[in-house]
């Protein structure tokens, strides 16, 4: 959709349209594997640290926390109704 919607108004249709719209493509197509390798990269050594049993327990001792902070409002809720 990005082709047929964005792409016609950055081409010159007056020179070569066909050549500047395949320099367009390929500059998108450089970008977007460029960004997917970023993340690839990126969430592999995230996986690495959230595979940790130290990341796994503090993530569950703040789930913990926030589940008694939560029952603690319950508990002292004071409805006006």
């Amino acid at each position: 959709m990005l082709n047929l919607a964005a792409f016609p108004q950055f081409v010159d249709f007056t020179g070569n349209p066909m050549g500047e719209a395949f320099t367009l493509v390929i500059i998108h197509s450089v970008i977007v594997v460029a960004w997917f390798s970023f993340l690839v990269i990126a969430l592999s050594s995230v996986a690495q640290v959230a595979r940790s049993e130290k990341f796994k327990r503090s993530v569950q001792g703040a789930t913990g926390v926030l589940l008694l902070w939560f029952g603690y409002r319950l508990i002292t809720y004071d409805s006006q109704a």
